[in-house]
């Protein structure tokens, strides 16, 4: 079972993949997803309701927060694709790290690149904007800092990547996106993009 090292002397043919691309899988949790485009063309969805973020199986990374906003971006190494994921924990954020560190806060920004699936699991779906949300505001003027290409060069080499941003402070309270549901589903599905198309099974 699995593959057995190679010996040192042995030739390699395979590239070795940068420390910050990682094969985990995305897990998204929460009561409420809004689903919508930023008008840069970046996926974005905004949660609502004890969002969790697991990256990876059993002992995996967590994020947490009452909300949080997530941006997909499709990103390719060598050819291979991978998808640059940039997360906004808003009140009560909660990183667990690897080894056990902890990083809390009022908001956190997070981000993580991944060749591995990305599901999401919610019991309510709407595909509406929350663009004119506080939260929504807040969370892309850090995104759109940090689009610079020295952030880039950095993304590949730090597989998950937590910024403090204590300098937005604590909303005084919960936004409240228009409640229309387009799209109910009692369990999990997935986020893909086929062909420039968003396709959720």
């Amino acid at each position: 079972f699995g593959q057995r090292p190679a010996p040192i002397a042995d030739r390699v043919d395979e590239p070795l993949l940068p420390s910050g691309i990682s094969e985990l899988a995305v897990e998204l949790n929460a009561e409420l997803v809004y689903l919508f485009t930023d008008e840069d063309g970046t996926d974005a969805a905004h949660f609502i309701g004890d969002f969790v973020l697991r990256f990876g199986e059993g002992n995996a990374q967590q994020l947490s927060s009452c909300e949080a906003v997530i941006w997909i971006t499709h990103r390719k190494y060598q050819g291979r694709p991978y998808r640059h994921v940039q997360v906004l924990l808003w009140r009560d954020a909660e990183v667990v790290e690897n080894g056990g560190t902890v990083t809390s806060g009022p908001a956190l920004f997070v981000t993580l690149n991944t060749f591995g699936e990305i599901t999401t699991n919610v019991d309510d779906l709407a595909f509406q904007s929350s663009a004119d949300t506080q939260v929504y505001r807040e969370g892309n003027a850090i995104r759109k800092a940090l689009t610079g290409a020295e952030f880039r060069e950095a993304d590949e080499d730090v597989s998950l990547r937590v910024l403090d941003t204590s300098g937005l402070g604590a909303p005084e309270g919960k936004p409240a996106p228009k409640p229309t549901i387009f799209f109910h589903t009692p369990g999990e599905f997935t986020m893909s993009q086929v062909d420039g198309r968003r396709i959720i099974t």
